[in-house]
Order: C-alpha cells, then structure tokens, then sequence
C-alpha cells in the first residue's frame, strides 16, 4: 500500500503543470491525509477526471476497499458483503499463510468442494492445497463461520459444518443456492495461472528453440477456467514442485547485457560430460555414517543411517543400450549427446578416473551425493547393478539386461503415464562381464550379462529405512533420521501447524495410496511389495517382477516367485495398508501415547480412503466425475465381466478388446446401466470421450513388447529399447510406427503365459 502512495506522489508531481495554484495547494493537502489512509488498510487512488465543459481538473479520492473485499466475496461464492465479512476473509487468509496453502488452487477447491465434504479426510485428500489449509488448528471453526455465512445470505444450509442435513429449507432449494455459490467460484477461481515454474520451464526450452512449451502456454491460458485433460497430464493445476518455491524472478531490462548473457549460459545444456559434477549433501553430516572398513562385504550395519562403499565397475566392452533424453535435459541439464561420450558410458559403468568430481558412492539404499540443476531441483543418483554392499544380504549387488531394460523402460513410461515414479537416466551393458542367474529358479542357472542402470530420485527412503532401525532398537537414530526426512523432503510439514509426526504419517499413507490408485487405472502390478520397495515419498521404486494386465483377471500376479499371489493386482491397495502398518509401527519408538493415537485414528480411515480413490479412478476411465450411489457395484460389473472374455485391461475403447465382450448378455446389461449412468452426470458424449481419452492411454509396456526389445538388446540391437522410450514419452498418443509394429493390436497368444522374476 506504501508503494501506491509513492506511485500517487509521482503522479501528483507529473500533474502539477496540469494544475492552478489552488489545485495544487488542494491536492498537497490530500496527499498529506494518504498517510493515514494507507495505515487504516484502505487502499486509495487517484483519479483524474476532465470536465467536458469547462475542461476543470479534479482529484478525486476513491476507496477501493470495498472492491477488495467484494472480489474475495465472490472467490467464496457470496453475494452481498455483511457485517463480519472482512474478519471471515482475513481469517481464511491469514490460515492460508501459516499453513502454505496454495492462493489459486485454495479457492479453486472451495469452489470444488461441498462445504460438508469440507471436513471429509477422503475428499480433502484428493485436494492438495486444502488439505494443507485443513491442518490448521482453526480450519473447523472458520468452517462453521463460513456455513453460518452461507446461511445468512440464502437460509438453505444447516449451520455445523458437520452435518450435511438441510436445516433451514427444503433439500431442493438448497441444493440450487449449492449450484449457485459454485457457479460464482468457479467463474471468478481460475484452474491455471502463469505460475512461474510453468514459465520457467517453458524459457529454458524456449532458450534450446524448442517453443512448444511456450505456445502450449498460450493455448491453455485462453481458457485459464476450464479444466484442460492435457495441461493436467502436464500437471499445470497441480502442486507446484519443490524446486518452485525458491524461485527468484528479476526483471530482465535491469540487466546489464553481460549479466544476460552469464544467466543465459548457465542454462544452456551442458554438452561436455566433465563439466558435470556431484555435489556432497552438507545436511547428511547431520546423520550419522557407516564409514564401513569392510566396503562391500554385506553386513548388519549399526548405528548409522547410510554407507560409504565404492562401486564395482562393469568389466570388458561397454555398450549404451539407452538413454532417456528427458531425463538428461530436465534432471540432469545435460545435452542428449552427452549420453554418446565415453566418459558417460564409462561413469554409468561404474568406473572411477572418469575426471569428474564425484567422491565416492553410497550404499544401494541410500545415496549421499546429489545432482542440482538449473531449477534447483535436487536428484539423487543410483547406479543400479554396480556391486555388492554392506545391504546385499544373500545377492551378488549386479543386475542383468534382461531386467534392467524392463526397468528403465518402465521408469520412463510410468512417469509420462501419470504414475508417481522414481527416473532413469541411461543403461549400459557389457560383452564380457557375466553372472549367473536362475531365470525361473528352477535350478538351472545360467550366465547373462551383466548391466547398470542409472536411476533418479528426489530421494530413496524406504518404510524399510525406518524399519530396520526399530528391529536394531537404535530409537535416538530413528528419531534423527525421521526428522531429517521431514525437515528436508517435507517442509511444508515441518513449517505446518500441529504435530509433525502424525501429519508426517498421514502425508506418506496418502501419497502411497494416491499411487496404488494409478496402478490400479492402468492395471499396473508391482510385483513386490514389501517394506523395503515402499516409498516414503509416494513414488513407484524398484521395478522387479511388475506387468501390465494384457487380459484382465483381477488375481493376475506377473511374478514366478510369488505361488500364493501376496501381491496379486487385486491385493494392491490390501498391501499397501499392511506396509503402512508396519510404518507406524517402526515410528513407535518415538511417538507419544497421544501421538500413537492419532497414527491409529488415521489409520482406521485409510482403507475407505483408498477404496473411494480407486472407485474414483475407475469413474474417470469410464468419463466419469462424481460418485454417485450404486457407483461399486456399476464397476464391479464391469470387471467381473472381463475376465470370462479375456478383456483387455488397457483401452476400453479398442474394438478388438469390445469385440471380445458384445452380444454377452451381462455386457449388454452393463452398457444399459453405463448409459443410464451418464445421463445423471449429464455428460455429452463429446465431453465423455475428452475425458476417457486423457486417462486410457494407446501404449502400455506390456510384457511382451518388452521380451521382444530384450531378445534384440541381447544381440547388441537396441533399436527396439530406444523406440519404446520414444514412444512412451506420449502414450496417450496413436504413434504411426507403434501401430505398424502391432503395440495396441490384441497382444499374441504366447504372451498370455509370460511369467517375470
């Protein structure tokens, strides 16, 4: 406010030609009276109006106060300003600031929301920022403010933000003024603003002459109030990145033409591999380190959190089998060719004297050395296959090509189908170093080679992490790592209200069921999921034995190992319950009684909670967007008709998946119930298809697209391996050349029995 009064004084000054003395001597004097004004919290301007007639000037002073508030009325849906409505804004305000919740997408999701879901665990874990806002200890209270409010201006909702009974009229009228706060939220609460991380990205592609991200920009902002399918695969409406937040912005015309040009190289790409260095973490001097005598000999380790070992290079030829462009250019900052040079090969094989800067490694399970690039986002490395550690328990520390190329394939993919997952960066094989490995463990091993994959993550925290320490009984250590954890991996918990721990619980359960929800809408299988492939950042980690469902059965278990089905598609959500179970267990030890409590409440909630985010995955394949009743049931029938046909998972739209299920009594049964369905949601087919499209992608990495590439790569032909990851960068996408090689047509018949280990 003090800079509009300046501004008005500069402008006063540019005005005095303009003026008589009088005018002057009138206008000093109400510049004098601004002042005070602005500390009274009422903004002003001054407006110059010309007199038609007489051609007089006059200053006049205009309160735009009311116009402040009457903005943020209508972002919460009301009509006519009260009294106590200023108190009601400046609450909701000064909660938004202690808790970091998110300006746009906050009103947006109060316009999303019925006030009674408002209070809904489930429904506020499906919005980002309000659930942030909701952790504030006074969230409750200005709830029932708010519905008091609503009350006064329409009388049609009951007062406790509690009760979703109608108190005041009938259920009819209600639900018209609830129609009608929505409309006035969502037409003045935007879904996309030019927040500066969109920006951001979009100059540094811009700086390589690559504009799409620029115009793609343009595009979605003509219509900033309407939900885009792509801008949210692109995840433009969703929490901002970490990296984001410390963002600077100057303005360019202040900068001298050599500061332009020094900020501008430091972002080009880099093109040369020894320009690339590792960065030691000062925060992990905090913890404590194993600096492990016996390097890479598995032992129990104590009292420490992570371990120093070198890695085990590969030996003999070296080849790239591929590399993930963009993971070297939006991770890494490196150019694509860079991937080409033998200093890189030679890095992803674990070879030390590479000249590059980059101390020594860390253990399988943690990583001390990080990579920053150019949006401050920092990523932890993993050479994965690169040699036993103290962590290695009965393995030799080395992985296969056959596996790798099915993890670094489906690192890539995962992340552009919208499943949280860790990244990949490049694979690299060798002729002449082998192991030896018993494919289907039936006691005929055989020797394969030996590869690396290179892996990328915010960070590889495991349940296990914590896990091992409460087997170890080592509580001080647990407590250090756990803080540090939250400290540098969730900052908006460590700088939240309330108790860190339980919001920390309940952050890491959320974003691992969030994740199991993805997995089930694409019918994805992890394979293994014990406590030590769980994620404590909600990302898909360790891709072993995983499949993709070809023909849908709901017990389908991709992994030769697993003869009871532990982890079977369906069981999923049933095991990520178990693990975060075992996750409040290994919090035990330096939890509170009271503390434990609320762990427990939480826990009692989570299996509805995932139950509705699948339910609701489901709707969105199916063009839907809201629960309704009957809504299990109606996609329960779906699926319990599936299996008799042998329906593709996949695209429910592929005519040779539908061809399998029509003229069957029960199919054409659900397709009565599935019309009837829409016709409540009121979804035009044009709309319906707009939504189906953005969430049932083309291209899956199926098994058997996936035996073919490794049946190549083992020849030294990696053409297959570096299509795929082209591919996969749009799977949502019909690709001419994937059409040409069969990779949505029925999948053949020998694929059908394809086991993984």
């Amino acid at each position: 406010m003090y800079v509009v009064v300046w501004n008005i004084g500069q402008l006063a000054n540019a005005l005095k030609p303009l003026l008589t003395s009088s005018q002057q001597v009138h206008m000093s004097h109400i510049l004098k009276t601004l002042d005070t004004y602005c500390k009274n919290k009422i903004l002003l301007t001054c407006l110059l109006t010309k007199s038609l007639n007489n051609h007089r000037y006059e200053i006049v002073i205009t309160s735009i106060s009311f116009a402040v508030r009457e903005t943020f009325l209508m972002k919460i849906g009301l009509k006519e300003e009260q009294w106590g409505d200023e108190q009601l804004v400046e609450k909701l305000l000064d909660m938004m600031q202690q808790t970091g919740a998110d300006f746009t997408a906050t009103f947006r999701q109060l316009a999303e929301l019925e006030p009674c879901e408002m209070v809904s665990e489930i429904k506020l874990g499906e919005k980002w920022s309000l659930k942030r806002l909701s952790s504030h200890a006074s969230w409750g209270c200005w709830l029932d403010q708010y519905r008091e409010r609503l009350v006064k201006e329409a009388g049609v909702l009951p007062v406790n933000s509690r009760d979703c009974t109608v108190t005041a009229v009938d259920a009819s009228s209600s639900g018209m003024f609830e129609d009608e706060r929505r409309r006035r939220m969502l037409s003045v609460n935007p879904v996309y603003v030019p927040r500066n991380w969109l920006l951001h990205e979009a100059i540094v592609d811009a700086e390589q002459d690559d504009y799409r991200k620029v115009r793609f920009l343009l595009e979605v902002l003509r219509n900033p109030f309407e939900v885009q399918p792509e801008a949210e695969k692109r995840g433009f409406s969703a929490q901002p990145p970490q990296w984001a937040y410390a963002l600077k912005i100057s303005c360019s015309t202040a900068l001298r033409t050599e500061q332009k040009q020094s900020l501008l190289g430091n972002m080009v790409l880099k093109s040369n591999f020894k320009e690339w260095k590792f960065r030691s973490t000062p925060n992990y001097a905090a913890l404590p380190i194993d600096e492990n005598p016996e390097y890479n000999v598995p032992t129990a380790v104590k009292d420490a959190v992570f371990s120093k070992v070198p890695t085990e290079p590969l030996a003999g030829t070296l080849h790239l089998v591929c590399a993930s462009d963009d993971a070297l250019t939006d991770l890494l900052d490196l150019h694509p060719s860079v991937a080409e040079s033998e200093e890189f090969i030679n890095f992803v094989a674990g070879m030390e004297g590479t000249s590059l800067d980059i101390g020594q490694t860390s253990s399988e399970m943690a990583e001390l050395i990080y990579s920053e690039n150019i949006k401050g986002e920092s990523w932890q490395p993993q050479l994965k296959g690169s040699g036993e550690t103290p962590y290695s328990r009965f393995g030799d520390g080395r992985a296969v090509l056959r596996s790798s190329v099915r993890e670094m394939v489906a690192s890539e993919a995962c992340y552009h189908l919208g499943i949280p997952t860790t990244r990949a960066a490049a694979l690299v094989v060798s002729d002449d170093h082998k192991v030896w490995r018993d494919k289907t463990y039936s006691g005929r091993a055989k020797q394969e080679r030996a590869a690396i994959v290179m892996r990328l993550a915010d960070a590889w925290y495991r349940i296990g992490s914590l896990e091992i320490l409460l087997k170890r009984r080592e509580p001080h250590t647990l407590k250090l790592l756990t803080d540090f954890i939250i400290k540098h991996h969730f900052p908006e918990i460590e700088n939240a209200e309330g108790d860190k721990y339980v919001n920390f619980y309940k952050e890491v359960a959320h974003r691992n069921l969030d994740m199991v929800a993805t997995w089930q809408g694409l019918g994805f299988t992890h394979g293994v999921l014990n406590t030590d492939n769980i994620s404590l950042l909600g990302v898909t980690i360790d891709y072993g034995p995983y499949g993709f469902i070809d023909h849908y059965y709901h017990h389908y278990v991709p992994n030769t190992s697993d003869d009871m089905g532990r982890y079977a598609f369906n069981k999923q959500p049933e095991i990520l319950l178990w693990n975060l179970g075992k996750l409040a267990e290994a919090m035990a030890p330096i939890l509170s009684a009271e503390q434990k409590q609320e762990i427990d409440n939480i826990e009692a909630t989570l299996e509805d909670y995932v139950k509705t985010k699948v339910l609701k995955t489901y709707l969105h394949k199916l063009g839907l967007d809201e629960i309704k009743d009957g809504d299990e049931k109606f996609v329960q029938d779906l699926l319990e008709v599936e299996p008799q046909h042998l329906s593709d998972k996949t695209v429910l739209e592929a005519k040779w998946s539908l061809s399998k299920l029509s003229g069957v009594p029960a199919w054409d049964k659900w397709v009565n119930s599935y019309q009837d369905r829409l016709k409540k949601e009121n979804v035009t087919e044009e709309e319906r298809r707009r939504r189906m499209v953005a969430v049932n992608p083309v291209y899956i990495p199926r098994n058997w697209i996936l035996e073919e590439a490794i049946k190549d790569a083992e020849n030294n032909d990696f053409e297959k391996v570096r299509f795929l990851l082209k591919l996969f960068k749009n799977p949502y996408e019909v690709n001419e050349e994937a059409e040409k090689r069969g990779y949505s047509a029925q999948p053949p018949s020998w694929s059908y029995g394809l086991k993984l280990s």
